[in-house]
């Protein structure tokens, strides 16, 4: 089918170190899935940019790639790259029930827990990707200090003593400014903690 939709570049799209073996399939389940002909070759077209984004990215198999890391190439605003955007999701949906992409692991509850506070952030307070990644470090490492996986109850025993032992356990290893950040990184998932 690929060669019905790219009669003269179909050996381009096939030849691609990672996707290529999966082109010709990947057009094959689109168009079952009731893709319109237009819209697959958009996303086919796009295939050499993504190909090429794993392998900078240390990829060699696909079977090495988790459906995370392969959304994590569409860009944060899909208007900012349609095409590129329709490709990986769709292609991460056709891999990962073809049973391609690497298994995903069983999340811990720390990063559960830690999961659903960035999304929280993002999605109620609109932080930016920094200011997320920043906050969740602080939230697992919080969490970790709390022994949070051995003894899940011990959030609803906190009493201040707990967080001024975190907090001198990490003064020492940074600036005054960041220990405040850190302060108002724990009182933001603590205040998130209470939320729920």
């Amino acid at each position: 089918m690929l060669v019905e939709l790219y009669p003269r570049d179909h050996a381009r799209f096939s030849s691609l170190p990672l996707l290529g073996p999966h082109v010709d399939g990947f057009v094959v389940w689109l168009h079952t899935e009731g893709y319109p002909r237009l819209p697959i070759r958009l996303r086919i077209r796009e295939t050499p940019r993504v190909d090429k984004q794993l392998k900078r990215r240390g990829f060699r198999r696909l079977q090495d790639l988790s459906r995370d890391q392969l959304l994590r190439l569409a860009p944060r605003d899909s208007q900012d790259d349609i095409y590129l955007t329709a490709l990986v999701r769709s292609l991460a949906d056709y891999l990962e029930e073809k049973g391609v992409l690497a298994a995903r692991p069983m999340a811990t509850r720390t990063q559960q827990l830690v999961e659903t506070y960035r999304e929280h952030l993002d999605q109620v307070r609109g932080f930016a990707e920094s200011t997320l990644a920043h906050h969740a470090s602080t939230a697992a490492e919080w969490l970790t200090f709390l022994r949070y996986e051995a003894d899940h109850g011990v959030l609803r025993r906190l009493v201040p003593r707990h967080i001024e032992a975190f907090l001198k356990l990490v003064g020492p290893r940074i600036c005054r400014e960041s220990l405040q950040h850190t302060v108002a990184h724990l009182r933001s998932f603590l205040r998130f903690l209470v939320s729920c």
